[in-house]
């Protein structure tokens, strides 16, 4: 429950006096409209996420619920919202402000009137407080009408916008173009990246390539690597994800494997990584059960330091039981250390071990041999 000061003739003091506290005491912050007097309001549209500043310090915006005691008539409302107390800022979705704000307001009026002992504040200078642009778009305005909901106005736009905006649209719609940035900061995002609703149509840039110049963004940098691998793959990008975060790949490892090789990346099915690593071919199956095989491109030897790659897979023993490990197997493969340690088993296999018990059962069957001849050829 919030700290708070309860003057005589506070809403927190009404309600503290006339309800069950404890009945509404969830854990959740609660505020009183006569206690937000020195906010602003920010009506928003979609998630929190779509918030400037949001994702990088999602703490910040605190859930709070706004207590609403409709006239003091014995129904009270709970109004969902976030507020940045830093910054004295509350957000609250465009159907919770239309819904309720002419209430808040007014009930915030009623507060400063009574700090005040005047009536000179009028209700609508409460829409003073309101800041509309996260509700806005290049298309429309938007203001607050006679009802205290928000209202919205077409606007006619330029040219060179609609080109600008047209522009943003197909790039983002087109399957070639896969990295996004906004030419504003040197970063590069996944064009799925939460960043990108952010970036302005008049600072929007595409890319079907990776820029070698740009900063990689923190937040899809998972996303940024593996679509780069995949190439023209896009649709099927969802298995891509599932197969790594299935076999539990970390960013540090994905980055690793990606960056550190010439990889490219395809799947056919969604429970088998094809993957083309330098010169090899690998498959990576993965059963209900979660268990890896990994199969390996078939190649015939054209001389001791030369080999030709042929068609067909075998499978590759001895590799680890998990993903991370089979992707580190895969990168540090090669196939004349390869054939070296094949040779050395090959050669281990064809010379037997000779034993102790081994040696004196020869020699026992030698002294037997021996003594059968004398008695041979004494008969004899």
């Amino acid at each position: 429950m919030a700290d708070a000061c309860c003057a005589v003739d506070s809403e927190r003091n009404h309600f503290m006096r006339n309800w069950n506290v404890a009945q509404y005491d969830d854990g959740t912050r609660f505020v009183f409209c006569d206690e937000l007097e020195q906010y602003t309001f920010h009506p928003y549209i979609g998630g929190l996420k779509e918030i400037p500043g949001y994702c990088d310090d999602k703490a910040a915006f605190e859930d709070v619920r706004i207590f609403l005691i409709i006239n003091y008539s014995g129904k009270l409302v709970k109004v969902p919202c976030n507020i940045v107390e830093a910054v004295k800022k509350i957000y609250i979705n465009e159907g919770n402000f239309n819904k309720y704000w002419k209430m808040i307001s007014e009930n915030i009026c009623r507060g400063i009137r009574r700090r005040m002992n005047s009536n000179e504040v009028t209700h609508a200078s409460m829409n003073e407080r309101v800041e509309l642009s996260l509700v806005e778009t290049p298309s429309r305005t938007a203001a607050i009408n006679g009802a205290f909901t928000i209202e919205y106005k077409g606007k006619e736009i330029d040219i060179e916008t609609q080109r600008l905006i047209s522009k943003r649209a197909s790039a983002l719609e087109d399957n070639r173009i896969r990295f996004v940035y906004a030419k504003s900061d040197n970063f590069i995002h996944d064009k799925t990246c939460v960043l990108v609703d952010k970036i302005k149509y008049w600072d929007f840039g595409a890319a079907e390539e990776l820029p070698e110049n740009r900063d990689i963004c923190p937040q899809c940098k998972k996303r940024l690597y593996i679509r780069n691998a995949i190439k023209s793959d896009t649709k099927r990008f969802a298995w891509y994800l599932r197969f790594f975060e299935k076999g539990r790949v970390s960013n540090r490892v994905l980055e690793q494997f990606l960056c550190n090789n010439d990889v490219k990346l395809h799947m056919d099915t969604i429970d088998e990584l094809i993957v083309k690593c330098n010169e090899d071919t690998w498959h990576i199956k993965m059963n209900a059960q979660g268990v890896y095989t990994l199969y390996h491109n078939n190649y015939v030897m054209v001389s001791e330091e030369e080999r030709y790659i042929t068609t067909g897979l075998h499978v590759q023993k001895h590799h680890p039981p998990y993903l991370p490990g089979i992707l580190a197997y895969i990168a540090g493969y090669d196939w004349q250390k390869h054939l070296d340690s094949k040779v050395r088993d090959t050669v281990e296999e064809a010379v037997p071990e000779v034993t102790v018990e081994d040696t004196v059962t020869e020699s026992i069957w030698t002294i037997i041999k021996k003594l059968l001849k004398k008695v041979f050829w004494r008969r004899k």
